[in-house]
């Protein structure tokens, strides 16, 4: 130990208690437990702190809870408390009887303090456990926040008959409507009368074991009418079948953002709720039917705030050649939804019916799969103000072209895949970005849309990402003369060579004739183009990397493992340069 290393030890020593507490009002709970190691002055200084005991950490496998619980409430003094208590499984523990007893008098020990929760977690692997200590927990509690409830469980199942457990949480006397309490359920179906007006964000994880039915979830619904956020993943639920007739309204007036994910039968949810403040729509493993996009129209009919709207399915299992459902909008024939800025609708071909009937002359971003050119074409075209604009796998591409390209003005950022053809169709002059992507269709005549759209609209391009594209060195080359301002170079998989690199090497001649070919060049990606070779991108980063100003950085993927003389060349730019081969990703 030096001399400055003694000082700072007697000095620390030397400080008084109202400085050392004011220190460790400023640090986490394990930064307080490290430093309390200076001197037995500053462990007394944090016993004596009630703000480390407000964490209060509880495992029911421990022996004696209701004890540790009590010491830690002793020494928080009036703080508001963080509350978690985990583990303890009651099937497998020896002397179930004794663990339940002590969950009970652990309940009796929280029950005294719980107007001073501010987050409390339940995360157990059994249902018992909760259903055990929940009861107990009955009160008002004005300063909570936070709650989750987690059952770790996957052998019982949950009977839909079942009676759900009611969380006998009570909000403050006149301030249901104010109060912020943000839920998270896990594996656990209960019952929220009580808490539910303070509630304002519901998170709620299904799983196999915890089948939910449509009176489960409307039931909740109703009882939180001052959500203003809902988050619904329930695997493993199945058709949860028609709700009760008292649960065919449920009126959510403050909810903006609803996600529900896993509800096949999703109409039997969405027709009975009434949500007009609504921004925010997200809906995922839907079967789409006739009556679920009637459902899903009719929202948007009366939610005129939805500015967003997302649809994804994690594992489509259509078959390509099975008819969609038919659909026939009610009242008009075709809806525009003039507050809709965002729309993704991914993985899921079944909702194209629906898809065929609305418009949004608004939208900014547009990310569509699975769906016809006639969609597209109409969607787009009346679509002014698009900045990006997302495209994959779409089906009856004119094979000439029978329509005039769409003029998108204000598109930025443009991705395609599996469908190169579109580009012929899209005219952007001010477009920054453009993917384009074929990596699970033949490529042939893939490079002369992109070509075409190049020369058509002259974009002063930033970044070209090209995957699987039929483009040889004469046409890449083409296009990058039109691109001076690129900075962000792609290519996966293509058939360009070393000459492409060879090109982009040159540098400007002394006289000052010519210019660098991408003189705005900073990142390379080259990942498994099988005719670039190590020497061709040794090559490259040998002459740009001379001028501090025109120094670039890359990522590159052979096809084949370099030479040793090859990787010792490539690792004299290491500090710039990524280097990989496909055996070894």
């Amino acid at each position: 130990m030096d001399v400055m290393e003694v000082d700072a030890t007697v000095i620390a020593r030397e400080l008084p208690r109202d400085v050392i507490h004011n220190l460790y009002r400023h640090c986490g709970k394990w930064n307080m437990i490290r430093i309390s190691h200076v001197c037995r002055l500053w462990r007394q200084t944090l016993h004596e702190y009630t703000g480390f005991w407000t964490d209060i950490d509880l495992h029911l496998g421990d022996r004696s809870l209701d004890l540790k619980a009590a010491y830690w409430l002793e020494r928080s003094g009036q703080r508001p408390l963080t509350i978690d208590i985990w583990g303890g499984n009651l099937d497998i523990e020896e002397a179930p009887f004794l663990k339940e007893h002590s969950i009970v008098r652990l309940g009796i020990v929280l029950r005294g303090c719980m107007d001073r929760w501010q987050s409390f977690k339940i995360e157990v692997y059994s249902r018992r456990a909760i259903d055990i200590l929940l009861p107990i927990l009955a009160g008002y509690t004005p300063m909570l926040r936070y709650l989750r409830i987690e059952a770790i469980e996957t052998d019982a199942l949950v009977s839909v008959d079942a009676e759900r457990p009611l969380i006998p949480l009570l909000a403050p006397i006149g301030q249901q409507g104010g109060a912020k309490l943000s839920v998270s359920i896990d594996s656990y179906i209960p019952r929220l009368t009580t808490i539910g007006p303070s509630i304002t964000k519901l998170t709620v994880d299904g799983n196999h074991d915890t089948p939910w039915t449509s009176n489960d979830v409307l039931r909740m619904l109703q009882s939180c009418p001052n959500l203003i956020n809902c988050d619904l993943y329930l695997p493993g639920s199945g058709e949860m079948g028609t709700p009760s007739e008292s649960l065919e309204s449920v009126s959510l007036l403050r909810l903006e953002e609803l996600s529900i994910y896993f509800v096949p039968d999703i109409e039997n949810i969405l027709d009975a709720l009434l949500l007009p403040a609504l921004e925010s729509l997200a809906l995922g493993q839907v079967d789409w039917t006739t009556t679920a996009m009637s459902a899903l129209w009719c929202v948007f009919v009366a939610s005129r705030s939805l500015s967003s709207f997302t649809l994804t399915d994690e594992s489509p299992g259509y078959d390509i050649l099975t008819a969609p459902a038919p659909f026939h909008p009610f009242h008009a024939d075709t809806l525009t939804l003039r507050a809709l800025k965002d729309l993704e609708i991914t993985g899921n071909a079944f909702i194209r019916p629906l898809l065929e009937h609305i418009n949004f002359s608004d939208a900014e971003t547009l990310h569509l799969t699975s769906t016809t050119f006639g969609v597209v074409y109409r969607l787009i075209s009346s679509s002014a103000h698009l900045c990006d604009l997302s495209l994959s796998d779409v089906a009856d591409i004119p094979t000439a072209s029978t329509h005039s390209p769409v003029t998108l003005s204000a598109l930025c950022t443009l991705r395609i895949q599996n469908c190169p053809k579109l580009l012929d169709y899209i005219h952007a002059p001010y477009l920054k970005s453009l993917h384009l992507l074929c990596p699970s269709r033949s490529t042939a005549n893939s490079e002369a849309p992109l070509c075409a759209l190049i020369e058509r609209s002259t974009p002063a391009l930033t970044a070209l990402y090209l995957q699987t594209i039929d483009i040889t060195n004469e046409e890449i080359l083409g296009c990058l003369e039109r691109l001076s301002h690129l900075e962000i170079l792609s290519l996966n998989a293509c058939a360009i060579s070393d000459t492409v690199l060879r090109a982009l090497a040159v540098p400007p001649s002394p006289g000052g004739g010519t210019e660098w070919l991408l003189p705005h060049l900073k990142v390379v990606q080259f990942h498994q183009n099988v005719n670039i070779t190590p020497q061709g991108v040794i090559e490259l980063f040998a002459s740009r990397n001379t001028s501090a100003k025109f120094r670039i950085r890359g990522d590159v993927i052979f096809v084949e493992k370099p030479s040793g003389q090859d990787a010792r060349a490539l690792s004299h730019y290491s500090s710039s340069l990524s280097v990989a081969h496909s055996h070894s990703v």
